[in-house]
C-alpha cells in the first residue's frame, strides 16, 4: 500500500440539507474520498529518456519516475517497471523490466543495428497502473533512423484507385540523386505478410494495397537490408470525425453556452477544420475554426426544441455535417471563467434548491461552496495546487449534475540554477556545472541528459511536468503535453482550457466515490516475481492435488519449493532473478511419482496499440539535422562500414541477438550455432577468427593494447600478474558458452563503463537453465526462462586523461553524457563534470528532471557553446 501523506489545502465547510434530514458535511465528503484514496492509492508514471531521436546500434537510456498520483511524491512499492518499444504494426520490439536500486527506476534499451526507419512507441506502466487502464500508462515517441537511411533514401508516390492504394517506390542515392539499381524488394503488409518484387530495369518496385492491408496506416518496405515504415496517406476525401462537447455536459436553452470540439483524422490525430453551426432553417447562428490539434470552441445560444447542426470543411471540397447535442430544458451545467489571479463558477439551468459544488484534484477534496443559478462563487488560485481541478455540480441527495475540468497554473517547479565554470569549450574538454536550488527545497533526485544538438535535436513533446501535472491525469493520449506549458505561447492557456472540456478524468469515479460507492483494487501491487502453474496427472491429465514442486536456477544457485492445491495450482513467489535466469523445475505427487505436466500460466501483460502522439510537421523535419554527422560516425565504426559500399548487394540477413546489447555493438560475434556447425572446442580458435585480435603469453591484443575480459557483460578482474584471458578459458568451458562478442575500444566505451581498456572488450555469453541439452532429455522436468530484471550497466563517456589514446575526430557522441540519479545535498546543491566530444562548432543541450522528496518538479534546461 503507497504511504499516502494528504496535503491539506483550505475547505469551504457547509452543512447540505438533504430532503429526508439527513446532513453531510464537507468533512464526509472528504473523508470518502480519503478512504478511496486508502483503499485504492494510485500511481502515476514519467520516462525520461537521454533524447528522442536514434540511430540503429543505439541505446535508449531512461529513467522512470514512480509517484503517489495525489502528491507527487516519490514512491517505490512497485517493485518493477515495465518498458516496452512497439512499432507501427503493434509489434513489440523489446520489452524490459527494471527494479528500484537506492530508490531509482533506470535502464536502457539497445537498439538492433538493422532497426528499421520509423516512429516507435515507447510505453511505461507497473502492473498496479492496470488497475486504473492503459489510458494513464506513459507513452512517448521514439523516432529511429536505420544507418543505412545516411547513404539511401526511400521515396513512395501512391496514388489512390478508388478503395486500391497504388505504390511506386523509388530507392535513391543520397550523394547522387540517382536511382539505386536493386535486384529486389520486399513489403511488409500490417497483417504480417510478405511480398517480394524483382527490378525489371527501371528503378522503381511497384505494389498495390487493399481491403485489410489498409487496416493500419503504414507498410514496411525493405530493399537489401535498409528497412522503412512508410505511412500510408489518407485518401484525397480523407475520412475525419468531429465530437461536440458542451460545457458542463448540456446545451441549456436561452444560455449562451460554450461548446468545445476536438476533430481528429482516422490514425486520431487532431486536424485543422473550419465550421458553421446552421439551425433547422439552415440559418447560420456560429462559426468555428480550430485553435490547436483539432481543438476550438465556439458559443451558442441555443434554444428549446431546435435541431442544430455543424457543417465541417476540412482540406478543400472535403465537407461532413455532425449533430449537435439537443438542448435541454431540465439539465444543469458548469460554467468556468477565469482571469489572473481568479476563477468564477456558474451553474446554469433548472439547479435543484441547496445544490453545491465540490472540487477535487487527484482524489483529494479542494473546496466545497452552495450554489444556486443566480450566485457564482469566485476562488483565488492560490487556494489550489497546481494541476487538473475536477469541478462537480451535485444536489441534496448527491447526485451528479454536470462536471467540468479545469487547469490551475501555479508554482509546480522548484527554481533551480545551472552555471558552469566557462561560458565556452573546445573539443575533449572537462565541463563542469553545478547546481543550486534557490531557497529552501527538500532533497531531490534528479536525471540529467546532455545531448549535442547537431546530433540529436531536442525536441520535447512532452516533460515529467506535462506527464505528472496534466497527461497523468487525463484519459486518452494528449497530442504535444509541453505546448501547454509554454510560456511563451500566448495560445497555450486558451488551448489548454478547451482541453479540459474535451478529456475525461476517471482515475476514480468521484461521483459515485461522493455517494459512498468505492472502487476496490484489482491488480495487486507486484512485489516479487512469481510462476503459477498447474500439475495434471500423467495419464487422466486431471488435477493433483498435494504435488511437491520443486524449482532450481542452476545459474544462480537458487531452490524453492511449493504445493499445489485441490485445483492443481501452485504458486512460487518472494524470489528476484535478472532476466535470461532459467528455472528447472520438478513435480512429484504425494507418493512420491514424478508428474510430467506441469503446466505453467503465462504471465500476461497488457495489450497496447501504437499511438502517434507527435506532430506531422515535427517528424517531416527530424532527420535532417544529423546526417552528415553520422556519415562520419559510419566511417568511424567497423560494424556500420558495410553501409557505406556504393551498391546494395544482400548475400545472407546478418545473425544477430536482437535482444543483446553486446552483439549490437560488436565487430565479430560467434553464437552457439556457429561453434556447434564449425566444431569450435576452444575459445582461443575463435579469438584467432577476430581480425586484429592476437593471443600471445596467454593474454589477448588488440592493436598492440590489451583486451579486458567480460562475462555476461561484468568486467571480470583479477590481480595484477594474472592472465585474464587465462583465467576465463579455466573459469567457463566452451560447453557453457552460448556466445562470445568482440567489442572493440572506441564501441566499448558505451557500455562497460570506466573499467574498458583501450584493446577493448571480449565479452562471454553463458548459458542458462533452458539450454542445458540434458535437462531437456527428461520428460519431468520443466524448463522455463521468465522475464527477469534487467541488469544494471553504466552509461560511460570517456575521461580523456585517464582513458588512453582514442584517434581525434572518431569521438561522435549524440549523448554527451547521462546521469539517472544524481542527489542533492541538505542544502540543495549538486554538481557533475564530464568531457565534450570531437564534433566542433556545435552547442549542447543540458536537461535536468527529476522531484523532491515533496513532491515537487524539478525542470530545467539550458545551452552550453561549443567551438
Amino acid at each position: 500500500m503507497l504511504n499516502l501523506r494528504f496535503l491539506v489545502l483550505p475547505i469551504l465547510l457547509l452543512n447540505i440539507a438533504y430532503a429526508n434530514s439527513q446532513s453531510v458535511t464537507a468533512d464526509t465528503l472528504a473523508n470518502r474520498l480519503s478512504a478511496q484514496t486508502h483503499n485504492f492509492p494510485q500511481e502515476k508514471i514519467y520516462v525520461m529518456t537521454d533524447r528522442e531521436q536514434y540511430f540503429g546500434g543505439d541505446t535508449i537510456w531512461l529513467r522512470a519516475f514512480v509517484t503517489d498520483a495525489s502528491n507527487n511524491r516519490p514512491v517505490t512499492v512497485s517493485k518493477y517497471v515495465y518498458l516496452e518499444l512497439t512499432n507501427p504494426f503493434d509489434t513489440l520490439v523489446t520489452r524490459v523490466k527494471i527494479i528500484p536500486r537506492s530508490g531509482v527506476y533506470c535502464g536502457y534499451i539497445p537498439l538492433n543495428v538493422q532497426i528499421p526507419d520509423g516512429e516507435y512507441m515507447l510505453t511505461a506502466y507497473t502492473m498496479f497502473l492496470k488497475n486504473v487502464g492503459t489510458d494513464f500508462f506513459f507513452r512517448k515517441n521514439i523516432t529511429v533512423s536505420s544507418p543505412y537511411s545516411i547513404q539511401s533514401k526511400i521515396r513512395p508516390d501512391f496514388i489512390w484507385d478508388n478503395d486500391v492504394l497504388k505504390a511506386k517506390v523509388n530507392y535513391i542515392d543520397k550523394q547522387t540523386g540517382k536511382i539505386r539499381n536493386f535486384d529486389r524488394m520486399n513489403y511488409i503488409t500490417c497483417e504480417g505478410k510478405t511480398y517480394e518484387r524483382t527490378n525489371r530495369g527501371g528503378g522503381i518496385a511497384e505494389f498495390e494495397l487493399s481491403g485489410s492491408e489498409l487496416s493500419r496506416p503504414y507498410v514496411l518496405v525493405s530493399f537489401g537490408e535498409h528497412y522503412s515504415f512508410l505511412r500510408l496517406p489518407d485518401k484525397l476525401r480523407p475520412l475525419f470525425d468531429v465530437t461536440f462537447y458542451p460545457e458542463g455536459g448540456y446545451l441549456i436553452p436561452g444560455k449562451d453556452c460554450r461548446v468545445a470540439f476536438k476533430a481528429v483524422d482516422t490514425s486520431g490525430s487532431g486536424i485543422n477544420i473550419t465550421g458553421e453551426v446552421k439551425d433547422a432553417n439552415g440559418r447560420s447562428v456560429s462559426r468555428f475554426e480550430t485553435l490547436h490539434n483539432g481543438m476550438g470552441v465556439f458559443t451558442i445560444k441555443p434554444f428549446d426544441g431546435e435541431k442544430y447542426t455543424a457543417e465541417v470543411s476540412y482540406g478543400k471540397n472535403n465537407i461532413r455535417r455532425f449533430n449537435l447535442p439537443d438542448p435541454y430544458v431540465n439539465a444543469s451545467a458548469l460554467n468556468i471563467t477565469s482571469d489572473k489571479d481568479s476563477f468564477i463558477v456558474k451553474a446554469i439551468g433548472c439547479v435543484p434548491n441547496n445544490s453545491f459544488i465540490v472540487i477535487q484534484q487527484s482524489g483529494l477534496i479542494e473546496a466545497t461552496a452552495p450554489i444556486d443559478s443566480l450566485t457564482p462563487q469566485r476562488f483565488s488560485k492560490s487556494w489550489f495546487k497546481t494541476g487538473v481541478q475536477h469541478v462537480l455540480l451535485l444536489d441534496s441527495r448527491l447526485n451528479t449534475l454536470s462536471e467540468r475540468l479545469f487547469f490551475i497554473h501555479g508554482k509546480s517547479r522548484s527554481d533551480i540554477d545551472m552555471v558552469s565554470d566557462k561560458d565556452s569549450y573546445g573539443n575533449r574538454e572537462i565541463l563542469n556545472m553545478s547546481l543550486k536550488f534557490k531557497g529552501i527545497c527538500s532533497p531531490a533526485s534528479l536525471a540529467i541528459s546532455v545531448t549535442d544538438d547537431k546530433m540529436a535535436p531536442l525536441i520535447s513533446t512532452t516533460s515529467i511536468e506535462s506527464q505528472l501535472l496534466l497527461q497523468g491525469d487525463l484519459a486518452g493520449q494528449v497530442e504535444q503535453p509541453a505546448f501547454y506549458f509554454d510560456k511563451a505561447n500566448k495560445h497555450a492557456e486558451d488551448a489548454l482550457d478547451v482541453l479540459m472540456m474535451t478529456q475525461g478524468w476517471r482515475r476514480y469515479d468521484i461521483p459515485s466515490v461522493i455517494r459512498g460507492i468505492y472502487t476496490n483494487v484489482k491488480v495487486p501491487i507486484e512485489l516479487s516475481q512469481e510462476i503459477d502453474g498447474i500439475v495434471n496427472g500423467n495419464w487422466s491429465n486431471k488435477p493433483v492435488k498435494g504435488a511437491t514442486v520443486s524449482v532450481i536456477a542452476p545459474k544462480v544457485g537458487y531452490t524453492g519449493a511449493a504445493t499445489t492445491d485441490d485445483k492443481g495450482i501452485f504458486r512460487l513467489n518472494g524470489f528476484d532473478f535478472p532476466d535470461s535466469t532459467g528455472f528447472v523445475m520438478q513435480a512429484v505427487n504425494r507418493e512420491g511419482r514424478k508428474m510430467m505436466n506441469i503446466n505453467i500460466i503465462e504471465q500476461t501483460f497488457p495489450q497496447l496499440s501504437f499511438t502517434n502522439i507527435l506532430s506531422k510537421q515535427t517528424r517531416e523535419t527530424y532527420s535532417d539535422y544529423y546526417e552528415e554527422n553520422n556519415k562520419q560516425r559510419i566511417k568511424n565504426d567497423m560494424s556500420l562500414q558495410q553501409i557505406q559500399l556504393e551498391e546494395v548487394t544482400v548475400i545472407g540477413r546478418r545473425q544477430r541477438s536482437t535482444g543483446s546489447i553486446y552483439s549490437s555493438l560488436s565487430s565479430k560475434s560467434f553464437n552457439s550455432k556457429y561453434m556447434r556447425d564449425n566444431h569450435i572446442s576452444t575459445l582461443d580458435e575463435l579469438v584467432r577468427l577476430i581480425p586484429g585480435v592476437t593471443i600471445r603469453n596467454d593474454n589477448l591484443y588488440y592493436r598492440n593494447a590489451l583486451v579486458a575480459m567480460a562475462a555476461n557483460g561484468v568486467i571480470e578482474e583479477y590481480p595484477n600478474g594474472m592472465s585474464p584471458f587465462k583465467e576465463m578459458k579455466a573459469k567457463y568451458n566452451i560447453d557453457v558458452v552460448k556466445g562470445v562478442d568482440f567489442i572493440p575500444s572506441y564501441k566499448s566505451a558505451v557500455i562497460f563503463g570506466t573499467h574498458t581498456a583501450d584493446g577493448g572488450v571480449l565479452n562471454i555469453t553463458t548459458k542458462n537453465g533452458s539450454e542445458i541439452d540434458f535437462i531437456q532429455q527428461s520428460p519431468y522436468l520443466k524448463v522455463i526462462v521468465p522475464l527477469g530484471y534487467q541488469k544494471p550497466v553504466e552509461f560511460y563517456s570517456p575521461r580523456y586523461k585517464t582513458s588512453g589514446k582514442v584517434a581525434n575526430g572518431t569521438d561522435l557522441r549524440s549523448t554527451i553524457c547521462w546521469l539517472p540519479d544524481i542527489k542533492t545535498s541538505d542544502n540543495g546543491e549538486a554538481s557533475f563534470s564530464f568531457y565534450t566530444s570531437d564534433n566542433p562548432n556545435t552547442h549542447y543541450t543540458i536537461r535536468v528532471e527529476g522531484l523532491t522528496e515533496a513532491g515537487e518538479i524539478v525542470l530545467k534546461q539550458c545551452k552550453i557553446e561549443i567551438e
